[in-house]
C-alpha cells in the first residue's frame, strides 16, 4: 500500500472585539489553494495546518503544522 492524503484542513484564527478569539476550518484541495488562501487570509489568521492520511502500512496519522502568523504589507513605501 502506498501512502495517501485523505484531508488537508487549514484552521484559521480571528481577533473580534466582542467574541474574543474565533477558529473557523477550511479544506484545501491542493497546494496552490493552500497558497493562494495564505496570501490573501487577512484579517484571518493562518493557526494551524492538519494533514490527515495513511502510511504504506494502512496506519491513519494526522499531521499538524502549527504557525506563528502575521499580516505583513509587502508594499515598499516612498522615500
Amino acid at each position: 500500500m502506498q501512502t495517501s492524503i485523505q484531508e488537508c484542513r487549514l484552521i484559521l484564527r480571528q481577533l473580534k472585539d466582542v467574541s474574543g478569539i474565533t477558529e473557523t476550518q477550511l479544506n484545501v484541495t491542493s497546494i496552490e489553494e493552500l497558497f493562494a488562501f495564505c496570501v490573501n487570509a487577512s484579517p484571518q489568521l493562518i493557526e494551524r495546518l492538519h494533514i490527515t492520511g495513511h502510511d504504506a502500512g494502512g496506519q491513519q496519522h494526522l499531521l499538524s503544522f502549527t504557525f506563528q502568523s502575521s499580516i505583513v504589507n509587502s508594499q515598499k513605501t516612498a522615500e
